[in-house]
């Protein structure tokens, strides 16, 4: 009996999609464990600010890449016979070595300041991009446990030496320490893993890799131009503002895309029904919006608990953020993703792109608050959305039949009612 419960509490934990949600959670809570910690106890305005500026910069060079291998491994690993699967994740590392160097150095040279600092700034794109796809390697290959036990201990040694540097070292002890991790996880894939042996592999999967990753660039980087922007046209205090509020949405973005990979997977190798698919997503619409409305109404309180007074607006920030569900739950894409459409998401990305930039260099010019500049990525996420739909519906793949429209309409209509309510009507 016993035993029996033990193994279907082990079945229902260790699923692919649940250790994936898993591990983005421990990653983006890690980052903001450490900033609320920081901003509590140890707030000091600039030496913050130069800390979420390394931060942010070793992201924006490094997301879009972990994000293209992270689709293309989805769309393509379930392709592959068992015994050829080493031999694909062996090549998808050396390519991610390739790049990782390629971006590492473009970082270098466009940082127009060669010092120590943006040296190992660059080690630690480089090491990143390398590492990050190695967690989903081990998944796909089952091996649930040695996945929880890499997350648990990384991310811990990573906290103690991020506040140990922070506090008594400086910014290139941090980042040696950074790179360290990545590369010990490194040597324990490549125990694993052939990377030596060589192939023949399809050299256009290469190109596969490059489309979904400008993709990603000119899609998730509509988020980066904003930081960015707030960066250099904000003070320090406003630029901590919008970092914190504008980060701190793990919750539904990071459910949503570790379901949207599974999918994308079950579709590529036709394992799944288009009941199956709607079942699933409107179960991840009844646990994505109650949280994401329960955040709303409390968010203004949290903020003034985890970051004081001092940084307290970051919940304006974050309000307009919690509305970004409406469209992260939107999975139209997984059609797409798994019929290898990756070409369509560069147009989609550019139009995003194009939104994001011209929405708020007009607000920087009427000199906007920094929560107003979140509104310009929701209306390029709307509309790309859009786009979306309308290629589906071009290629005849109906969303009636696999999207729960009535439950997100009504969830979509109680979120923006709340967001009125609480800061335009009885604020």
């Amino acid at each position: 009996m016993v035993k029996r419960f033990w193994q279907k509490l082990h079945n229902f934990l260790f699923t692919d999609t649940k250790i994936t949600a898993f591990y983005q959670i421990f990653r983006l809570g890690s980052n903001v464990f450490i900033s609320i910690i920081l901003s509590k106890f140890f707030f000091q305005s600039q030496k913050l600010s130069e800390y979420e500026t390394i931060v942010l910069t070793v992201s924006t060079y490094v997301f879009f890449w972990n994000t293209g291998f992270v689709r293309f491994f989805h769309s393509y690993f379930s392709n592959y016979h068992k015994d050829n699967r080493n031999i694909f994740i062996s090549e998808i590392f050396k390519y991610s070595i390739m790049i990782g160097s390629i971006t590492a150095c473009a970082y270098i040279i466009f940082s127009w300041n060669f010092n120590f600092l943006n040296l190992f700034i660059g080690l630690k794109i480089l090491t990143s991009v390398a590492a990050n796809p190695i967690e989903y390697y081990w998944l796909s290959q089952k091996k649930h446990k040695k996945v929880i036990l890499e997350i648990l201990l990384y991310f811990s040694i990573f906290i103690v030496w991020t506040f140990y540097s922070y506090l008594y070292k400086d910014f290139v002890t941090m980042l040696i320490g950074w790179i360290l991790l990545d590369l010990i996880k490194i040597f324990f894939f490549a125990v694993d893993i052939p990377i030596f042996v060589r192939t023949n592999f399809k050299k256009n999967f290469l190109i596969s890799i490059i489309f979904l990753s400008i993709g990603a660039l000119l899609s998730g980087g509509v988020e980066y131009v904003n930081f960015w922007l707030v960066k250099n046209y904000y003070s320090d205090i406003e630029f901590l503002i919008y970092r914190y509020g504008a980060r701190e949405v793990p919750f539904s973005s990071l459910i949503s895309f570790s379901l949207s990979a599974t999918l994308t997977a079950q579709i590529s190798s036709n394992s799944i029904s288009m009941e199956k698919i709607y079942t699933k997503i409107k179960k991840l619409i009844h646990l994505t919006f109650p949280v994401t409305i329960g955040f709303l109404i409390f968010s203004k309180y949290l903020f003034q608990i985890f970051y004081g007074n001092s940084l307290i607006n970051a919940y304006k920030v974050f309000d307009v953020f919690l509305l970004f569900n409406v469209t992260r739950v939107l999975l139209f894409d997984v059609y797409l993703l798994a019929n290898q459409k990756h070409s369509f998401f560069l147009v989609t990305s550019m139009v995003e792109l194009l939104i994001v930039s011209l929405v708020s260099f007009c607000g920087i010019v009427l000199q906007w608050k920094v929560e107003f500049l979140a509104f310009s990525v929701l209306i390029a996420y709307s509309v790309e959305r859009l786009v979306i739909l309308w290629k589906l519906r071009q290629i005849k793949i109906p969303t009636q039949s696999f999207y729960p429209w009535s439950w997100w309409s009504f969830y979509t209509f109680m979120l923006f009612f709340l967001y009125v309510g609480k800061n335009y009507l009885f604020n």
